[in-house]
Parts: structure tokens; C-alpha cells; sequence
């Protein structure tokens, strides 16, 4: 549930501005009671050019996705020639794209996420116009060689054998047993200083049930907490004391933070003082990411905020950055600059396409929906010809971000028993492999998989697949060694009787002849798998209190809190961060989001500075107390 966050929450009263498209269609056929019956290919037009699939000359597709960042779309529309175009024609470009709408300058803006449907058709015809004049590999290295998140649409199977999954690590080869020489996913964590060791994966072994026991008593015995090491009681959380100067942005990395604060890390988030993405990436995506954060805006690069940077590290246990490798030493973050400021400080770096080694995409910039493209799952989700998002936004970065909170997680404790910090890792890349861990690997003669893929699927066969009932829908579940259970049933008592052929049409017919409750109930009485399949909506309805100061773990699987009172002037519905149910530790039920830069005097006050020094700091605009009047714009 907490990955699927970005599809569960509800902000009343958004303003208009952040609904897309797809959005509004969806709710005026809502209201219209109209079926949602776009075609895929009609559903393309209803996307933003800066983040849809285009069609290049080899007759593959390639997926851009730089929205909401202002300097990603000039390059793209550089890039693919049509920038000059774009302004002769009238294009605009608001500076402050933190006003409220009704003080625009222009009705739009480069870095605007989403378009107004008039320049939405009119970038997206130009972009479709030059993309089939390229090859789909020929824009992927384009891309990644200037700076541009997109990548080439592949299939699982190609991303596997890819050259950069070599090289990086992300995907090694073992010596399996039964399949021999086998390419398998690397790991999902590692730390910098042991990636040699961190590929070296082990195949698997085929033993008896004594052995593995024993393995796991010596591992366990090996691996037993040290003695100084002081479980959290259960009056505190186990992060309690520690401290995480978080320099992310987007999902991922803000999530991997926050995923720590609820352990009672205290989480300081530093932001430019002019922010880098629009109020849509940039605030409303925060109000998940930056719970429980206080946030500080500064000019990390001038000379002020230089000094500023080296007091917050010296006061931090951990630093992290979502950024690629090449960025690491411009920022003052190698370990070199970092251990002389701070040596016991922990550094946590997630990025896109990184790996445990260097490697040809290394420094490649992507978001969720780019690694989604890129390593098979939109290919095998929506299928290769109509390739589509596999959940939409922030599935795979929530989970980024949990990886990188083990990773940090990992580090405190290896620094707690050895007296080291290290650098730990993670990337997008790696999650994309754990997501689809089932298809993420290759050997010789290995057959194509046939998993069902596409809008019209509903199952793997007739046995497992969704059915349509009197009042709703089921999911089967059932095995074949299930089938004579199945046929005793007085329901299907003609079952055994039919040939394959008939079997699922004679199933949906006794289905549809009675509603969801009364099939469920009858199946789970004999043991045969089956769901009253739920959206998030109901769910989310039934599940939903006024936030109380507790997180929702009493209450069972689900739980949403409801912010009557959000800083933001909202009434907005969250999930409540309950993913992990510590039995000896507190979870903190952490406050909302606030808006940006309210904590800047009071972090620089921590720092020991003077409230004169401080109020010239801002005049200068070294820091600033907020990214505009409203915390989101209207």
C-alpha cells in the first residue's frame, strides 16, 4: 500500500492546474457515467509530450519523460530540433512558476507539468515528426549523453543481456546446478568500498533440509548483534538520536528518509533556494516524501552556504543525495571532502541506472517511469506494441527509496559494531530488477516467457483469472490438483463432465449467476483460492480516520489518516507509513509536510548562528524561508 501511495492519496480542493489530461477525462466521464473504454491508442493523445512514448524509425518506441523540469525540456526540445520553432509560434516562459496562475505572465510554461491541451497536441505532433527519424538506440544514447531523462522501450530478456547490466553489476552470471551458466540479478544494496564482493552472488544450492538448518545456525551465529549494540526499548524508536541531512528530490529519494524518520531519525531536508521543478514535482509530490522533515532552503554553492554544509555535516550521521556519479564531486560530496568535514559520517547515493561498477549508462539521469520502459516491465505490463506504465507514478521510487533506507539502515550498523562509516547504494535499476524478479534472468534455450500481458488480460488460464459475477468481480485462484474439489462442488457439478475447451465459459457462466460474497464465501470454505478484488477508492473509504497521532498498525492491513487541518490548507487523505511493525520499538506517527524553508532560522539557529547573521543571509538570498506566498501554488 505505502508503494502504491501516489494512487491512494486525495488532496480536496486541488487546483486545477495539477490535473492532467487523463485526469480530467476520467473525471468527466465520471460524472457523465460513461464507460472508460479509450483506446490505447487514443489514450496517447490525452498524455503530455514530456512524458509519453514516441515511435522512432526502427519501428520501436522510446519513452521521454522530463517534465516538470524546466531545464530537461529545453534540452529535449534542443535536442530534438524544435525549440525555435516552438518559440517563433509563441511559446511561453513564466519565471516564477511558484505564483498563482491568475499572475502568469503567459498561459504556460517550458517545465510546466501538465500542458494545456493546446500546446500538449502541438509539442507532441512536432516530437512524433522527429522521432521516426532516428532509431530508437540512437535517442537513448542521445538522451543520456546530454543530460535528458528517456530510454528505448525493451523487453525484459534484452535489458537482462544488456551490456551495461554486465558491466555495472546490476545483472552477474552464476553456475546454476541444473540450468548452467545463468545471468541473474545483482545485488539490491551494496556498499561502495565492497562492490567486488557484492556481485560475487552465489547460485543456488540443492541440499538437504539438516544442511540448510545447520548453515543457518552458523550464519546466525556468526552474524549475532554485538554486544554494544543497544536494541531500542519500546519507549523510543530504534533511529532515535540519529540525525540525516537529506539533499534529494522527486520520490526516491525523499522516501528514503522519510521511511528512517519514522524510527525517530530527525531528518533536516535542504532545498535550493530556487527550486529546480515545478510546484507539482516540487510540493505536491512532497506532501508523502517530506513527512516529519524540518526543511531549509540555501545556496548550497555559494560561499556562506559552503560553510553552512560543512556545520550540517558535522552535526549529521548520514548525508544522502539522489544524484548520478559525476555530481558527486562538484557538490562537495566525495568521500574524501566528507570524511574531512565529518569521519564518522554515513553517505547514501541512489540514482537510475547504477550499478556496483561503472558502466555505460552510469551517469545516465531517469525516474521510475524511465527504468519502468527500459528494463521490460511496461513492454510485458501493457505488452511490446502497446507498452504501459505499471501502476503510474512512484511505485518503483517508493520502493527505491525503502532499498536505500536499508541501505542506511545497513550502514548504522555496521558502523555501530566496527567503528566505520561507509558510502552505501542503491538505483532505481536495482529495484527494477527485485520487481520483477520472476523474469529477471536468461539462460541458453531458456523459452520465452508467456506471462498475459496487455488491457484484455485476466489471468493466467482458466483455473487463475478474474471473472465477472452478479454484482461485481472475482479472482480464481485455484491449482490443478484443485479441479476434482472444484468439480464436487453442487455449483459445478458439470464440470468434470466438460472438456477443456468448455471449462471457462461454463465457469463464468455460474459465476455471473450469483454475486462476489456468496462465491467467496463457498470457496474459502473448501480451501480454494480466491479475492473480492478492491480498488484503492474503497479501500480507501473504509479504512480512513481523522489522523490521531498513531500510526494505523492496531487497526489491520489497511489504514489512511485523514489531515483536516494540513499546513497546506487542504484537507488531504495519506496511507498511514506503517509498512514495517516493530514488536520492540516505537513508530512515530510523524507530523505533516511543511512547507518549504519554514524551518531555515530555526535549523541555522541550531547551528549556533545569530539571528543578525541569519536575517542577512536571507537579504542575500543565501537562504530563503519559502519557494513562494502560497505552500501550493494555486
Amino acid at each position: 500500500m505505502e508503494g502504491l501511495s501516489y494512487n491512494s492519496i486525495v488532496i480536496e480542493d486541488l487546483p486545477e492546474r495539477y490535473l492532467t489530461m487523463r485526469e480530467k477525462e476520467i473525471r468527466d466521464r465520471r460524472e457523465k457515467n460513461q464507460p472508460m473504454d479509450v483506446s490505447y491508442q487514443a489514450l496517447q493523445e490525452y498524455l503530455d509530450p514530456f512524458y509519453r512514448t514516441y515511435k522512432c524509425k526502427d519501428g520501436r518506441y522510446f519513452y521521454v519523460v522530463c517534465p516538470s523540469h524546466r531545464n530537461h525540456a529545453r534540452r529535449c526540445l534542443n535536442l530534438v530540433g524544435i525549440y525555435d520553432e516552438l518559440i517563433e509560434e509563441g511559446l511561453p516562459e513564466v519565471d516564477d512558476l511558484y505564483l498563482p496562475l491568475d499572475e502568469w505572465s503567459g498561459e504556460t510554461s517550458i517545465g510546466v507539468y501538465p500542458l494545456p491541451e493546446k500546446w500538449a497536441q502541438r509539442i507532441s505532433e512536432k516530437m512524433k515528426r522527429e522521432f521516426v527519424k532516428k532509431t530508437s538506440d540512437e535517442w537513448g544514447l542521445l538522451f543520456g549523453e546530454n543530460g535528458i531523462p528517456g530510454a528505448p522501450h525493451r523487453t525484459t530478456k534484452e535489458w537482462v543481456n544488456s551490456e551495461h547490466c554486465r558491466d555495472s553489476g546490476l545483472i552477474v552470471d552464476i553456475q546454476d546446478p541444473e540450468f548452467g551458466e545463468m545471468r541473474v540479478p545483482g545485488p539490491l544494496v551494496w556498499f561502495e568500498h565492497q562492490a567486488d564482493i557484492a556481485i560475487k552472488t552465489k547460485a543456488r544450492q540443492f541440499v538437504s533440509y539438516s544442511d540448510a538448518l545447520t548453515q543457518f545456525r552458523l550464519n546466525t551465529l556468526a552474524h549475532s548483534p554485538a554486544d554494544d549494540v543497544v536494541l531500542a526499548s519500546d519507549k523510543q524508536g530504534w533511529l532515535s538520536g540519529v540525525r540525516i541531512l537529506d539533499l534529494t528530490n522527486v520520490i526516491a529519494g525523499p522516501h528514503s528518509a522519510a521511511f528512517l524518520a519514522r524510527f525517530g531519525a530527525d531528518v533536516i531536508k535542504l532545498d535550493p533556494t530556487e527550486p529546480m521543478y515545478d510546484p507539482l514535482i516540487g510540493v505536491l509530490f512532497s506532501i508523502q516524501s517530506n513527512i516529519g522533515k524540518k526543511s531549509m532552503l540555501m545556496d548550497m554553492l555559494s560561499p556562506e552556504g559552503k560553510h553552512i554544509f560543512t556545520k550540517l555535516v558535522q552535526s549529521c550521521d548520514i548525508v544522502v543525495i539522489n544524484a548520478p556519479d559525476r555530481q558527486v564531486i562538484p557538490l562537495g560530496l566525495d568521500e574524501v571532502s566528507l570524511k574531512t568535514i565529518n569521519p564518522d559520517v554515513i553517505f547514501c547515493r541512489l540514482d537510475c541506472f547504477g550499478g556496483p561498477l561503472r558502466a555505460e549508462k552510469t551517469n545516465y539521469i531517469g525516474y521510475d517511469d524511465i527504468i519502468q520502459a527500459n528494463s521490460g516491465i511496461m513492454s510485458r505490463f501493457g505488452g511490446p506494441d502497446t507498452p504501459e506504465e505499471h501502476a503510474h507514478l512512484g511505485t518503483l521510487d517508493v520502493n527505491c527509496g525503502f532499498a536505500a533506507g536499508l541501505s542506511m539502515a545497513l550502514a548504522l550498523y555496521h558502523r555501530e559494531r566496527t567503528g566505520e562509516a561507509v558510502r552505501c547504494r542503491t538505483s532505481l535499476s536495482a529495484i527494477a530488477n527485485l520487481a520483477q524478479i520472476k523474469y529477471a534472468y536468461d539462460y541458453a534455450d531458456r523459452a520465452p516467457f508467456n506471462e498475459p500481458s496487455g488491457r484484455d488480460s485476466l489471468g493466467y488460464h482458466w483455473l487463475s483469472r478474474f471473472y465477472e459475477t452478479q454484482d461485481g468481480w472475482l479472482f480464481l485462484d485455484a491449482e490443478d490438483n484443485q479441479l476434482d474439489l472444484l468439480a464436487s462442488l453442487s455449483d459445478f457439478s458439470l464440470l468434470s463432465r466438460l472438456p477443456d475447451n468448455l471449462r471457462q465459459e461454463y465457469i463464468a457462466e455460474r459465476l455471473r449467476s450469483v454475486g462476489t460474497t456468496y462465491w467467496v464465501h463457498l470457496f474459502d470454505e473448501v480451501g480454494i483460492a480466491v479475492a473480492d478484488p478492491k480498488s484503492i477508492e474503497w479501500l480507501r473509504k473504509h479504512y480512513t480516520r481523522d489522523a490521531d497521532g498513531r500510526v494505523g498498525i492496531h487497526l489491520g492491513s489497511y489504514a489512511f489518516s485523514r489531515y483536516q487541518d494540513h499546513p497546506s490548507g487542504h484537507c488531504i487523505t495519506i496511507v498511514d507509513h506503517y509498512a514495517i511493525r516493530p514488536e520492540n520499538a516505537a513508530i512515530i506517527s510523524l507530523p505533516p509536510t511543511e512547507a518549504f524553508g519554514r524551518s531555515t532560522k530555526e535549523v541555522l539557529s541550531w547551528l549556533g548562528i545569530k539571528d543578525d547573521e541569519i536575517e542577512k543571509l536571507v537579504v542575500d538570498n543565501r537562504v530563503s524561508l519559502s519557494w513562494g506566498r502560497e505552500y501550493l501554488p494555486s
